[in-house]
């Protein structure tokens, strides 16, 4: 078969993650850059009002889907813009996005910190 099924997630207006699922290509299921942009109703999980609810959603980062075990299905992270192609207040990867292309050549660090408090119990 020369189709799969990919499975776009997203952030809701909750900070919870949607989902929906359409059959693509296994070409355009080669990048991220090659599958196609989706839209949803935006007014159902509170980012967008009802009388202009269309809510696009853009492919970023695919991986092969854990849940469907014939290994040749995706998972399609995403972005989500409203109609006018501003990023939608809970797509906070699209400003990090900005940020990243301007310092190109700089290579990011991360890191892990603990913090600990001391208190002195015995008083």
């Amino acid at each position: 078969a020369d189709t799969v099924q990919a499975e776009y997630v997203w952030i809701d207006a909750d900070l919870k993650t949607r989902s929906k699922c359409r059959t693509v290509t296994t070409k355009q299921a080669e990048s991220p850059e090659s599958m196609p942009a989706w839209t949803y109703d935006g007014s159902s999980t509170g980012q967008a009002p009802g009388e202009d609810s269309e809510v696009i959603i853009v492919p970023r980062a695919s991986f092969l889907d854990p849940f469907r075990p014939d290994g040749k299905n995706i998972m399609v992270l995403c972005d989500t813009y409203d109609a006018e192609g501003n990023a939608i207040p809970t797509n906070h990867r699209a400003p990090a996005a900005v940020v990243f292309e301007k310092h190109e050549g700089e290579v990011p660090w991360y890191g892990i910190e603990q913090e600990y408090t001391l208190m002195n119990l015995d008083k």
